[in-house]
């Protein structure tokens, strides 16, 4: 894995549990350059744990909108900023980098306002745009290596401004041994694996399999819908640990080509199976090179509307209490109730789907 970091443009970066955490460290390293800034800028679009950090950084959150395609409101970042911002945050989706003009107009920005350019690639620690890893397109920027690893945990901070010290990394750490946890994590893997996981049980088609059985998170399988009742500080305190032994030990073992081979071809496979759906349609136009994608993502009028795959997919994200609701941020809100996410991971078998569809609506 550090070979392939190291092929696309990481040379500096840190280990954490979470992202979150790693988002804490990294406003810290800002915030020595800029202790008078007093707000941060901020995609409307995101889940409300990932704002905690700002906060305890004392940081303002002001957001601006995005449209169906999740690509920022340039013009929103525009009115937004003034004097006293540390940062605007650009965030890719589900591994799908932001088009190349929209990053250059980010930076430009920030130029303009003094202010630094955060690279958020949270959802997908292996995918590129032109050659160079998302996440180290901005001064500083985070990967999320559990949504793509088998691994309870992991995160990274890159620093890819040179002026930029790696002295206010206080919070980056690797546990020195194996804990409960990860024998925990081990046990629940293998037992998951006898049970009937994708490829070991050919009776059951993935479809139907997921359908019934999956209500995991993350990195290899789809998550649960939620409403938003979970606490955000909470969310962020239970992340303030260490990246755990045993994710590191993947991280250092993982082939990570192998991982993008096997989520393209399961995205392709999605692909054939939704395009073309009434009321269902995907968020993105194709599969460009350099993608490994987190899901497949849909926008769905109904949620009836995906037949057979109904109940395999989840919407996302749980929004912050400002966003929620609110007439000013109306896509946002659509999305957050009708922007489904169907798994792609490299332990799916989908290569049935098609049988199974065929069943279902015969």
């Amino acid at each position: 894995m550090r070979s392939y970091l190291a092929e696309h443009g990481a040379s500096r970066y840190a280990f954490y549990g979470y992202g979150k955490v790693a988002t804490r460290d990294g406003l810290d390293v800002l915030l020595a350059e800029r202790s008078e800034a007093t707000n941060v800028v901020l995609p409307a679009y995101l889940p409300h744990g990932i704002i905690e950090p700002f906060r305890e950084a004392g940081l303002e959150p002001r957001y601006y909108r995005c449209d169906r395609r999740l690509r920022p409101n340039l013009g929103d970042v525009e009115r937004l900023l003034d004097g006293e911002s540390l940062a605007v945050m650009l965030t890719h989706y589900f591994g799908h980098p932001q088009p190349s003009e929209n990053v250059t107009a980010m930076r430009t920005l920030c130029e303009e306002h003094d202010a630094f350019l955060i690279d958020d690639n949270a959802h997908a620690p292996l995918s590129t745009s032109e050659g160079r890893l998302l996440g180290t397109l901005g001064d500083v920027g985070i990967t999320s290596l559990r949504k793509m690893l088998p691994i309870p945990n992991g995160a990274l901070l890159f620093i890819s401004n040179e002026s930029l010290s790696e002295d206010r990394l206080t919070r980056s750490a690797v546990r020195d041994r194996y804990t409960a946890s990860d024998y925990r994590y081990c046990v629940r893997s293998l037992s998951r694996s006898i049970s009937g996981y994708p490829g070991t049980r050919e009776a059951l088609s993935t479809v139907r399999w997921l359908r019934d059985r999956t209500r995991r998170s993350d990195g290899m399988t789809t998550h649960k819908a939620t409403d938003g009742g979970e606490d955000p500080s909470e969310i962020y305190e239970n992340a303030k640990g260490p990246m755990s032994r045993l994710a590191r030990r993947v991280f250092d073992r993982a082939d990570p080509r192998r991982v993008i081979a096997a989520r393209r071809a399961n995205y392709r496979i999605w692909d054939r199976e939704v395009r073309g759906i009434d009321g269902v349609e995907p968020v993105f136009s194709g599969l460009s090179d350099g993608v490994c994608p987190q899901y497949y993502t849909v926008i769905v009028d109904d949620p009836n509307d995906l037949g057979a795959l109904q109940g395999i997919g989840a919407p996302w994200p749980p929004l912050p209490d400002e966003i929620r609701d609110s007439p000013e941020f109306e896509t946002e809100n659509y999305l957050a109730t009708h922007l489904y996410t169907l798994p792609v991971h490299q332990g799916l078998d989908l290569k049935g789907m098609e049988a199974v569809e065929r069943t279902d609506t015969s």
